[in-house]
Formats: structure tokens, C-alpha cells, sequence
């Protein structure tokens, strides 16, 4: 066994010139010092020492005297350059399955309002700019501080999920929809918008043949993979499903949330017939409960929409019962959704079901004030006059002025006046870019049966429950509030809460979220 002797070392043995060996222990003015087993340095003849020889595998550094020992100095990163932050603790990672993309950064609140959030963003912007993508932040959820466990470590299943509202819109056609459903599906990631891309929301390669193959088997439409070079959003994917001759007809009731442990919510669409008219609301409310919308027969152009509006009600109730065989119910709706939900609740109590509340949002009686008010304004409600309120309205629920006539389309042929109000609706930026002539001309048609179908109705009796409707601030561009008379029709006085917006805009970005925030606080005092 080799000794090492404590005491004082002779100088360094000589070796040859040019020869390279370990570093010897040399005395200092501070102590003893030995250099690390991998330094290396060349001696010549006498024992003196020269530079030490290079290192073409790493780069040529900057070096700074610590005692005896050469060391590296610290190379400034990248990330320095970023504006000053304080130091955070650093979170764990918890478990995320296959395909669920990366974890979105938690951070504790450090500032107040808007400004902490300002100052979040512009340190994410400049990381963007410097870190390759799968190392950036997707999301940002602003804690009041660190959920703690017993022995004061951070609780990582006490996190928030995020929520990735990705862009401000929704789903707007039936086929948007049903590939949002699938996206949310593959990546594990909800409330996705239509311009949100699928590689940014953490999907890849695998992920996307994946996805292509659910497109394929259930919307029939055999895409290619390269394809999603191009049409990475749900928007330009529907465009190219369409292409293919492949339509997504939902059934009804749509299932827009499906978890929840109150009862559920049941909303009736309004008079365009569609269930996607409340996403916009959906992903504003936070209200622990199930929520299906109907969809109105006939959007798929396969048959004709019902003429009666107690036939249209007698229609969602067969569907009600199909899907839930047993009460209570809760119901709700928006515009004329309010009233077919009053119209089923009386045809349920007939069939001794219970709906003991009622939500409507700006929902208008059938009063003569209101069908006298149609007729002044519109006259006749032919196809031509039905064109121009479609157009109208679907463009003034996102408040824009498209600035038509009645002139615009009278006059014109069923397939001149598809093509005239398709054009207009191209002006919306949230008009479905996937819907043709031959669905755009059996969405009207469900619109005109809706509306003069509401103009003839008359209930049979007095609805006996509770009502809440929530009343537009801006009221309604062409009636007052005479609309909002359902004296007549119940027997209990309508509770009423005013929320922004007027009856078009209050479902839609911005004012959605103060629509959303108040059916939160309705909604539980409702079990």
C-alpha cells in the first residue's frame, strides 16, 4: 500500500521537455492547494511551468486567479438580457399524460392588476425571441401565493389548472365544432378557439396522425399529414374537410360541458337554431354543473324545420327526455330560446315533469307591441326581407354595421339572394369560412321558421315557477322595453338583472364575461 507523508514535499520531480503530466501539490501563501486530477500543463527542463496546451473541444475562455488554480470565469447567459425579475421558487413539474403538451408556468402574484401582468408579458415576449419553442411559456396563471403543504413545501396538486382560452372566438359552424372535440380530445388541452394552432398548443407529429385519423373515421375526409404544414388552426382545417365533401352534423342536445355535479343546464338556441351561439358563454361560466344546448331540426338541410313554435318546443322536449328520462329540469335561453324554454316547461308540466326555475337572456314576450313592431319595421317577412334580418342580425351580435338595405336583396332569385347574403356574411370575420350556399340557404330557412312561428304563439296557460331574465343594458336596436312584458304569460313577478351589452352583443366578447359572471351567481343558489 503506497504511504503519503504529511509532511513538508520536496520540489516537483523533473520530467522531459515536452512531456505532459498531472500537476504536482505546490505551497502557497494561503495553505496547501491541489490542483484538480485533470489539469494538465507542460514542464520543461528544471521544473518550470508553461501554458497550459489547448483544448480544441472546448472554447477559449476567460480566466481569473483564484489562489493556485486557474478557473473559468462565468459566461453571461442568454436569458441575463431579459428585464430584472425577482428570484421565484422553483416549482415541480407535476405528471402530465402523453400528449398533453408542456406545463404551463405557475407564478405567484408579485405585483398588482395589470402591471404585474404587463411586466409577465414583456419578459415572455423577450424569451420568445430567444428560446427555441418547446422551452417557451404557453400560458400564465397568476397565483395570490404558493398553495403550501403541512411541512411548508409547495403543493403542487393543489395547482390551478390553466385554462387556454387560446384566441377570443369559438366554434362556429357544426364542423368546427366537431374537430375542436377532437383536438381537445388528442391534446388534452380545452376550450380551444378556431385560429389557435395545433403545434402551439404542444401537439406534434405523432399527435397530428392521430388526429388525422379520428378526422378520418369519423368526419370521413382521408387528409394528408403534410397538410398540416399549411392549415394548422381548426379554421383552415374545416376548410379543407369541407373540400373533401364531408359535413359534421351534431346531435342534439349538444353536450357542451359534460362534467359537472349540479343539475344540469339545458339551453334552447335561439331563433338562428344554432347550439354554438352559446360557447362564447360556455367558456365565461364557471358554475359546477353539466350544460347541453339543442340544435334546431333542419340546419342540415336533410328536412324542413317545424312551422309552429310549440311544434319546434314539442320537438327539444322529445330530445330532453331521450337524454334525461327524469326531472327537475332547468331550462334557459337566449332572445327567442327563452320563450321555447317556457313553452317546454309547460308542455313538461303536462307530462308531470318539473321545471322549477327558468333562465332567459333577453328574452322578448309575445306581446302585440312586439309583433306590431315587426310589421312596421320589416313589413312582410318574405324571403327577401328574412335574407336581410339573418345578415343583419348575425353582424350586429359581434357590433358591426354592415350598413344593408332591404334594396340589397328584393328582387333577387333563391340562388341570387344565397349568393347576396353569403357575400355579406364574408364581411364578418366570425362567419363560419366552411358554410356553402346549399347550408347557408337551410340556416335561413330555420330562421324564418323560428321567427314567424314566434310571431303567431300564444301560450296555452301561465308558466307557475321561478323566471330570472337578464336584460340587456342598450336594450334593442329597433323595440323598447315593452318586449320584456311577460305579465301576461306567468303568474309569478320575472326577476330581472341588467348586465352590458345590448340584445345582440351581450353573448358575444366583450361583454359575455359580465353575462357569464352574474349566471354564475344565479346559478348557485339553484341545486
Amino acid at each position: 500500500m503506497r504511504r503519503r507523508c504529511l509532511g513538508a514535499r520536496t520540489e516537483p520531480r523533473r520530467a522531459l521537455a515536452g512531456r505532459e503530466r498531472p500537476s504536482a501539490r505546490r505551497r502557497s501563501a494561503v495553505g496547501r492547494a491541489r490542483p484538480a486530477r485533470r489539469d494538465l500543463r507542460r514542464w520543461r527542463r528544471g521544473g518550470a511551468r508553461l501554458s497550459r496546451p489547448a483544448r480544441p473541444d472546448r472554447r477559449a475562455l476567460p480566466a481569473r486567479s483564484l489562489g493556485t488554480r486557474a478557473r473559468r470565469t462565468h459566461v453571461p447567459h442568454r436569458r441575463s438580457r431579459a428585464p430584472p425579475r425577482r428570484r421565484q421558487p422553483r416549482v415541480p413539474r407535476p405528471h402530465r399524460r402523453p400528449g398533453q403538451g408542456p406545463r404551463p408556468p405557475h407564478r405567484a402574484r408579485r405585483g398588482r392588476g395589470r402591471a404585474a401582468h404587463r411586466a409577465w408579458r414583456a419578459r415572455c415576449t423577450t424569451l420568445e425571441a430567444q428560446l427555441p419553442a418547446f422551452a417557451r411559456p404557453t400560458d400564465l396563471v397568476v397565483l395570490d401565493d404558493w398553495p403550501r403543504s403541512p411541512a411548508g413545501k409547495i403543493d403542487r396538486a393543489r395547482l390551478p389548472t390553466p385554462i387556454r382560452a387560446g384566441s377570443a372566438g369559438a366554434a362556429r359552424s357544426d364542423l368546427e365544432f366537431r374537430l375542436t372535440e377532437i383536438w381537445q380530445d388528442v391534446l388534452g388541452v380545452g376550450a380551444i378557439g378556431p385560429d389557435d394552432d395545433f403545434f402551439d398548443l404542444g401537439g406534434h407529429s405523432l399527435l397530428a396522425i392521430r388526429m388525422l385519423s379520428r378526422v378520418r373515421d369519423e368526419l370521413d375526409a382521408d387528409l394528408p399529414l403534410s397538410l398540416m404544414a399549411e392549415r394548422r388552426t381548426v379554421a383552415r382545417l374545416a376548410e379543407a374537410v369541407a373540400s373533401h365533401g364531408a359535413h359534421a352534423a351534431l346531435g342534439s342536445p349538444v353536450a357542451l360541458r359534460a362534467a359537472g355535479t349540479g343539475q344540469p343546464l339545458f339551453l334552447v338556441p335561439p331563433v338562428s337554431g344554432s347550439a354554438l351561439a352559446y360557447l362564447p358563454l360556455l367558456r365565461r361560466m364557471s358554475a359546477d354543473r353539466p350544460i347541453h344546448a339543442f340544435h334546431a331540426p333542419g340546419l342540415d338541410g336533410r328536412s324542413a324545420p317545424p312551422a309552429r313554435f310549440e311544434d319546434l318546443a314539442a320537438h327539444f322536449v322529445r330530445e330532453l327526455l331521450a337524454a334525461r328520462p327524469r326531472g327537475p329540469y332547468l331550462l334557459g335561453g337566449w332572445s327567442n330560446g327563452g320563450a321555447a324554454a317556457i313553452e317546454m316547461a309547460l308542455q313538461l308540466a303536462e307530462l308531470g315533469h318539473d321545471v322549477p326555475a327558468l333562465v332567459l337572456v333577453d328574452s322578448n314576450a309575445p306581446t302585440p307591441y312586439l309583433a306590431q313592431g315587426v310589421r312596421a319595421k320589416f313589413g312582410e317577412l318574405n324571403a327577401a326581407t328574412l335574407a336581410f334580418m339573418y345578415v343583419n342580425n348575425f353582424a350586429r351580435c359581434f357590433e358591426i354595421d354592415l350598413g344593408l338595405d332591404k334594396a340589397r336583396f328584393a328582387g333577387l332569385s333563391p340562388g341570387d339572394l344565397a349568393q347576396a347574403a353569403l357575400g355579406e356574411l364574408r364581411r364578418v370575420p366570425s362567419f363560419a369560412p366552411d358554410i356553402d350556399h346549399a347550408r347557408l340557404d337551410a340556416h335561413i330557412a330555420v330562421f324564418g321558421a323560428t321567427a314567424t312561428g314566434f310571431m303567431r304563439w300564444q301560450p296555452a296557460r301561465r308558466y307557475r315557477g321561478r323566471i330570472i331574465n337578464f336584460l340587456a343594458r342598450d336594450g334593442h336596436p329597433e323595440f323598447g322595453h315593452e318586449r320584456y312584458d311577460w305579465s301576461s304569460f306567468v303568474e309569478r313577478p320575472v326577476e330581472t338583472i341588467e348586465v352590458p351589452g345590448n340584445h345582440f352583443s351581450l353573448v358575444n366578447e366583450p361583454h359575455v364575461a359580465a353575462l357569464g359572471a352574474a349566471l354564475d351567481r344565479v346559478l348557485e343558489g339553484i341545486p
